[in-house]
């Protein structure tokens, strides 16, 4: 984590961007809190936290744009502003930072950071809405994230295969195949997806 200005958004540090790629050590943190007393502290999100972060703006109609769209049991911040910050696992390849992913929302990823608790802003905190385990990205966010990615899969994937990947797969294979399933759903406009028991239901 880094150490924010109090009362704001923006860094206390001028070289905060270096911890992009390298966390900052225990003696690094002790040394920001003594020196930045009652300030607001960031997580950094994607490769360097293992984290992506959902941020919906209600103010925006973020809530709105995820209608119809399944968001996992995670780890949930209720922000200052009365917005949502759902939290993530980061591929391991790293993922984008997107602006606008969803009108009212963004994707925090490489590159940017999320204020934590017990950060304030105008004496409104951060709070744990939800205190859950980190939930993987779910496939339609995955789709959105990685757009080029999920393209050349479809292009590239015979129709023969998908058949016999709805025919079942091997326990060690599912998470992965329910993925990419929901990525080609998803290509093809149908946006509508939750989880029943083991499988995934498309309405």
């Amino acid at each position: 984590m880094i150490p924010i200005k109090v009362n704001s958004k923006i860094p206390a540090l001028t070289e905060w961007r270096h911890y992009q790629t390298q966390a900052p050590t225990q003696a690094e943190v002790a040394e920001w809190k003594a020196r930045f007393p009652g300030c607001n502290w960031a997580m950094l999100t994607g490769r360097a936290s293992g984290i992506v972060v959902l941020d919906v703006d209600v103010r925006h109609n973020g809530m709105d744009s995820l209608n119809g769209l399944v968001i996992p049991c995670t780890r949930t911040i209720l922000t200052q502003g009365g917005g949502w910050h759902y939290y993530f696992v980061c591929p391991p390849q790293g993922c984008r930072t997107v602006p606008s992913i969803l009108p009212g929302v963004d994707l925090k990823a490489d590159g940017g950071y999320v204020l934590i608790p017990p950060s304030s802003i105008d004496g409104n905190p951060y709070e744990v809405a939800v205190d859950a385990m980190v939930f993987p990205m779910p496939a339609w966010l995955v789709a959105k994230a990685f757009p080029q990615s999920a393209d050349r899969r479809t292009r590239r994937t015979p129709s023969s295969e998908w058949v016999e990947l709805l025919r079942g797969v091997g326990e060690g294979e599912r998470n992965a195949t329910c993925t990419r399933l929901a990525g080609w759903l998803l290509g093809h406009g149908i946006e509508h997806l939750a989880f029943e028991g083991n499988g995934l239901a498309v309405g």
